[in-house]
């Protein structure tokens, strides 16, 4: 996946990044952490909400994937609640490599379980989410425009150590 790809789901109109986007930012201004959970606009058959979180790696074993993780949850546990006499079945979606353990690690403490290649796990809405505490220094805001470039350069960065 390419920065340019990444860019343009982001900018999917369906996206909603300025309320399903949550931007973590530190003391100076730079990106820690981002989350975004994606609900698709015509489901069919179940409704998944996608979450999909970035930690810089000079934040991580912080807490901020727990809080980005449970953040999430709620987002996409208030965007799936219009779905609930629907009669499909909701679920939460994450993804993660083979390599990426600490991610397999945090998806299992979160009650998600394999289930398919694509989508390597998911979880119960009916399991309680638990609440995260941050360090000091560390806050989140939902999108804001003027934070492009910062998250920008931050999925860049992540997503050029990852693939390097």
């Amino acid at each position: 996946m390419t920065w340019q790809e990444v860019k343009a789901d982001f900018s999917d109109p369906y996206g909603r990044a300025k309320y399903d986007c949550l931007v973590g930012l530190d003391g100076t201004g730079s990106v820690v952490g981002l989350m975004w959970v994606f609900v698709p606009p015509e489901p069919v058959g179940e409704i998944p909400a996608t979450l999909t979180a970035l930690v810089h790696l000079v934040h991580r074993r912080r807490g901020i994937g727990h809080y980005l993780q449970t953040w999430g949850e709620y987002r996409a546990a208030e965007r799936l609640g219009k779905y609930a006499e629907s009669g499909l079945r909701r679920l939460y979606r994450v993804g993660a490599c083979d390599s990426q353990l600490d991610r397999l690690k945090l998806f299992k403490e979160y009650g998600y379980a394999e289930s398919c290649v694509i989508y390597r796990m998911r979880r119960d809405l009916h399991q309680l989410i638990s609440p995260v505490v941050l360090p000091a220094n560390i806050k989140f805001l939902t999108y804001q425009p003027e934070h492009d470039a910062s998250a920008w350069r931050a999925i860049d960065d992540y997503l050029r150590i990852k693939w390097a």
